[in-house]
């Protein structure tokens, strides 16, 4: 088929446009329609992020091109870009070829491959186009894969990336294909002549003298990239298009030459701004995906629509507009190894009798939580659910202990209870894995693996599926995770910090703790993209909540934290260890903007999700938690008469509105109203003396039946 010569014109909007002009107001595509056929309906292929179009051809081959700075999710890893316009082409889940026009930076999967930084440089002294061969400025031994040239002349600014690149001493062979001069007059290898201005679309540049080449580990060569014109919309915040005819209209900022083939495909991704109300269609109805995601050592305080007016959460507090919002949420442990052991078996700490945080390297390394427990996904996969769990584990990482052999079909995380957020180092231990094998990736953990989530989601779209997200973030850093000299500080992206006008090397704890918090925040914005983006948002169970309260760590200089309006926080049993933010959201089933002040607590998700898959818990296995559905639903009751704690010398139980607390095993208990007090100020033990009594010896009725 013949070509289709084409210029992509980028503009973005922040205003929300019509159906009918979306394609005036956000990209404008100026067509000079040579093949005189008309295309084929464009099917939709996998997500974008807004500011890029994807070319998936029909030979197999893939195009992404790339406008103004965003972050994207291709079939070959993230790519990140900041500058005019680029284009990445990949075979398969490889990226094999990149170009730039202005560009200032690319990154694929944490790899920087343009910007002046790889793992080899060397200057071109000397060019022999006929040869195919360039003389560096000093020797170099090793044959060379995924080599890339970047250079500019005055005219154009052009980057070459080299299938093949040998190099021995000071000399680089290149492939005679990969040669063609393209400065006015193109001369191909093969003798043709094209005259144009700048070099022709099909020619590719040769490295310039003075220009620097870059070894990157990646294969980057291959054929052209291609674009078309927007006709219509597709679900989420894409667009559905076909090629009619080539109706001029120029609007636009950004261009570049792009070619278009009959039979490729291409999607464009819009700005979330103008994100598209999902189209209705019949299907059988399937059972609700669970999505669960964890926070760590978030404070309830910490979350905008709990009442924090600096730190910026836009995506949980739009959960919580989207869902109901629980203000009186319990974990059933304050510290981090128990609270997870809880969630994953419904089941109280001195029953299932992991009560410690699992110390060090042998501890984490250990079996940690009994092989004997029954994990939530061992049940949710019989009932046909995909599972899959990305992010911390920190229950156990021992043979028989692992998340792949306790029900979970795909792992990606860390084995112990907290990382370095980049190098992902544990005690100094290099402590991430894929399965059971330890990896290298390079990355911002949260990102990492919010980036998980959303390939197993995109991948298990199709049936139920179960996602067990338990971030890291916000944990606070650990000095036994930094090399030596390295600093103690709160780590973010830039983005992160930039949302609050200031930068990476912020000082100020309490502002780097903000940073981490946008930072999962976005996140979790973009794995709740993804479902909108499949149309899954309404056959979706999301719960959010954090694994137990913030620390108060005034010894350590940390002191950012805040579980206002409660006392205290993490591994003690005042609510400021115990109450945590959380947030369910079930478009149609749980009332938008609604609010549950009913006492719940994380045994709780086990039996609700067991229930949702359309299972039962087995009679043989004991459950502390209750399904909690109907009170999130309908605002019936709780379906708890009252709750038990007990960690390490602090023991503590709810009823009502009421509580007891005891912090020395010797010591008594104080009672609390939580209704007017709930910062537990004011014992009322001597004015209620009854009430204490009794509540006391509920205590230890519950303590006596546990087994530990």
């Amino acid at each position: 088929s013949k070509p289709l010569t084409s210029y992509v014109m980028a503009r973005r909007t922040a205003k929300v446009a019509p159906l009918e002009s979306v394609f005036m107001a956000v990209y404008e595509h100026f067509v000079r329609y040579a093949s005189g056929e008309v295309q084929p309906v464009i099917e939709k292929t996998r997500r974008l992020g807004p500011g890029a179009i994807e070319v998936i051809r029909k030979d197999g081959k893939t195009d992404v091109v790339l406008t103004e700075k965003c972050t994207v999710k291709t079939s070959f890893g993230n790519v990140k870009f900041e500058g005019d316009f680029a284009l990445l082409t990949g075979e398969g889940d490889r990226p094999v070829r990149a170009e730039s026009l202005g560009c200032n930076r690319l990154e694929v999967n944490g790899k920087s491959i343009f910007s002046g930084t790889g793992v080899l440089t060397a200057k071109v002294v000397e060019v022999d186009p006929v040869a195919c061969r360039v003389r560096l400025d000093h020797p170099v031994e090793g044959d060379l894969e995924n080599l890339i040239a970047i250079f500019s002349n005055p005219d154009y600014s052009r980057t070459t990336a080299y299938h093949i690149a040998n190099v021995s001493g000071e000399v680089l062979e290149l492939q005679a294909n990969s040669l063609v001069l393209g400065e006015g007059r193109v001369q191909s290898i093969e003798g043709n002549t094209l005259i144009s201005d700048v070099p022709h679309e099909y020619a590719r540049s040769v490295p310039r003298k003075d220009s620097t080449l870059f070894f990157d580990g990646k294969r980057l060569a291959g054929p052209s990239g291609k674009a078309t014109k927007i006709l219509s919309t597709d679900q989420g915040d894409t667009l559905r298009i076909e090629v009619e005819d080539a109706s001029d209209f120029e609007v636009g900022d950004s261009i570049e030459y792009v070619d278009l083939s009959v039979g490729d495909q291409v999607r464009i991704a819009l700005p979330q701004v103008l994100r598209f109300p999902q189209e209705k269609t019949s299907k059988t109805p399937k059972k609700p995906n669970i999505v669960l995601i964890t926070a760590d050592n978030l404070g309830y305080g910490d979350v905008g629509c709990y009442g924090n007016d600096q730190v910026k959460t836009p995506t949980i507090d739009r959960l919580a507009e989207q869902g109901v919002r629980l203000t009186d949420f319990y974990t059933a442990s304050p510290t981090c190894t128990v609270s997870r052991a809880c969630l994953l078996t419904g089941r109280y700490p001195q029953r299932h009798e992991l009560n410690i945080q699992l110390p060090g390297i042998e501890g984490n390394y250990g079996e940690g939580l009994s092989q004997s427990e029954t994990l939530l996904p061992e049940l949710l996969k019989p009932l046909g659910y995909a599972t899959g769990c990305f992010g911390k584990w920190n229950i156990g990482f021992a043979p028989g202990s692992r998340p792949t052999e306790r029900g979970f079909d795909e792992f990606f995380g860390h084995a112990s209870g907290n990382i370095d957020y980049y190098t992902h180092v544990y005690n100094l231990k290099p402590d991430l894995h894929r399965g059971t094998e330890p990896v290298e990736v390079e990355g911002y953990s949260t990102d990492l693996f919010a980036d998980e989530a959303i390939d197993f989601i995109e991948r298990h779209q199709d049936k139920p599926f179960f996602v067990y997200l338990p971030f890291n973030a916000p944990h606070f850093p650990n000095p036994k995770n930094k090399a030596p000299g390295e600093p103690y500080i709160w780590q973010a992206p830039e983005e992160a910090f930039a949302a609050y006008g200031w930068n990476e090397s912020e000082t100020n704890p309490k502002r780097g703790y903000y940073a981490v918090i946008t930072a999962m925040d976005s996140a979790v914005g973009r794995v709740m993209g993804t479902l909108d983006d499949l149309g899954l948002t309404e056959d979706t169970v999301v719960i959010f909540y954090s694994d137990n309260g913030a620390f108060m760590l005034k010894d350590r200089g940390l002191e950012v934290a805040s579980n206002r309006p409660f006392r205290d926080g993490g591994v003690t049993l005042y609510e400021g260890g115990i109450r945590v933010p959380c947030i369910v959201r079930w478009p149609g089933r749980i009332e938008a903007g609604s609010v549950c002040h009913e006492p719940l607590i994380s045994l709780d998700w086990f039996p609700m999700a067991v229930h949702l898959a359309g299972g039962e818990i087995p009679e043989d296995l004991v459950v502390d938690g209750q399904d909690p559905i109907n009170t999130l639903t309908e605002g019936v009751p709780s379906p708890h008469d009252s709750l038990f704690f007990e960690y390490r010398n602090f023991r503590a139980m709810r009823e009502g509105r009421y509580k007891i607390v005891a912090s020395d095993p010797d010591g008594g208990f104080a009672l609390y109203d939580l209704e007017t007090d709930s910062g537990e100020e004011l014992d009322l033990g001597k004015e209620e003396p009854k009430r204490l009594e009794r509540m006391k010896d509920m205590f230890e009725n519950w303590r006596a039946e546990m087994p530990h």
